[in-house]
């Protein structure tokens, strides 16, 4: 019983190996409206930081493009119609998980934030999320200016 038993946990073993993660370009179609919440931040000015506007908190729709299937490369990342260069990591191994590095100049209701970001996020079943690091300097509508660092969680919400 005993040799029996360990080729068939053997060929079912690597049965399971057979199985590939889909390729980054698979999330191309995905627009995901998300909420960001940050867990811990610093900056100077904060009582004119305009929070409101910045796209390390609250609600925003967020998508990935990869332009091939290779894992680790170029992307665009687009926030609230705003799109961004960066790079990105696709994990082959453990599906739906990648890391983005990409920042760029943000801008919402007369607001500027100038950004830095890296993330890292999970993908399943149409839903996003996972965590930022991001840095930014901004200026108010009214001429204020200061700077905003932080820890984040991106998660996605329904519409």
């Amino acid at each position: 019983m005993r040799r029996t038993l360990a080729p068939l946990l053997l060929s079912a073993g690597l049965a399971g190996c057979t199985d590939t993660c889909p390729p980054p370009t698979s999330i191309a179609d995905e627009v995901w409206t998300v909420f960001v919440n940050p867990v811990s931040w610093e900056g100077d000015n904060e009582a004119a930081f305009p929070a409101d506007t910045s796209p390390a908190n609250g609600v925003h729709t967020l998508s990935v493009v990869w332009p091939s299937d290779a894992p680790d490369g170029n992307v665009t990342v687009t926030i609230d119609d705003q799109a961004f260069q960066g790079r990105g990591r696709w994990d082959e191994t453990e599906c739906g998980t990648f890391a983005l590095g990409f920042n760029g100049r943000y801008e919402a209701g007369g607001d500027v934030h100038a950004f830095s970001c890296a993330a890292t996020l999970v993908t399943w079943q149409g839903n996003v999320d996972g965590y930022l690091d991001w840095e930014e300097t901004w200026q108010s509508a009214e001429g204020e200016i200061g700077s905003f660092s932080s820890q984040a969680q991106l998660r996605s919400i329904q519409p």
